[in-house]
């Protein structure tokens, strides 16, 4: 064994090994467990910041996107998405409908196959890029994982209300290719090499493609 920036490594003499860990879970968002007057918390406060945003019109909403590069409107989605749990929290079910109803929108655009936003599958790199791309996402795969992941967490919120539009005959089936082709679990998986993006001994993802 020896030190190492992320504590001790182990080595063993053999040809292979498996690692296991426990994962318990995660929430999908905070809880708001804040009283008002606490630390200055105000839950009046907090439904107006929602409400300001609910207020907003629809392109300064979306972050006055001109073009839905892959990365910059994922950006947007993952915005609106933190915020439907605190929509819901603090009672403003306007705002959480609207908010759920634009993703919908927004997502179902991308998954249709269809210009000018669009998830092509290139057979040679056994890979999704979405178009247009951003940062490298389509000449060298940067950042798959992280730019899918917008797309993946926004899919995620609308299952908590809306299961039907999640399952695979509707878009679940595009939100698995996304998860696959990003950091797929899959031996053997034909179409998706598995763990692309994540170095399993590093403990972490490399953004750049290379």
């Amino acid at each position: 064994a020896y030190a190492s920036p992320k504590g001790l490594m182990k080595v063993v003499d053999a040809d292979r090994f498996t690692t296991r860990m426990t994962f318990n879970g995660a929430l999908p968002a905070l809880p708001l467990v804040a009283a008002d007057g606490e630390d200055d918390f105000s839950k009046a406060r907090l439904y107006a910041l929602v409400d300001e945003i609910y207020r907003q019109d629809k392109r300064t909403r979306w972050m006055g996107l001109d073009v839905e590069q892959s990365y910059w409107v994922g950006k947007a989605m993952g915005r609106l998405t933190l915020l439907i749990p605190i929509a819901e929290q603090v009672g403003h079910h306007a705002a959480k409908n609207l908010f759920v109803s634009e993703l919908k929108e927004r997502l179902e655009d991308w998954f249709d196959g269809q210009a000018p936003n669009y998830f092509y599958y290139d057979d040679t790199w056994k890979t999704l890029i979405g178009f247009p791309s951003s940062y490298g996402s389509d000449t060298v795969l940067n950042d798959h994982h992280f730019h899918w992941a917008y797309f993946i967490l926004a899919a995620a919120e609308i299952a908590r209300h809306d299961s039907d539009w999640v399952k695979p005959e509707n878009y679940g089936g595009m939100v698995d290719m996304l998860i696959r082709d990003a950091n797929g679990h899959r031996r053997g998986d034909d179409a998706f090499p598995f763990l692309r993006h994540f170095d399993a001994y590093a403990g972490h993802g490399w953004a750049n493609g290379p």
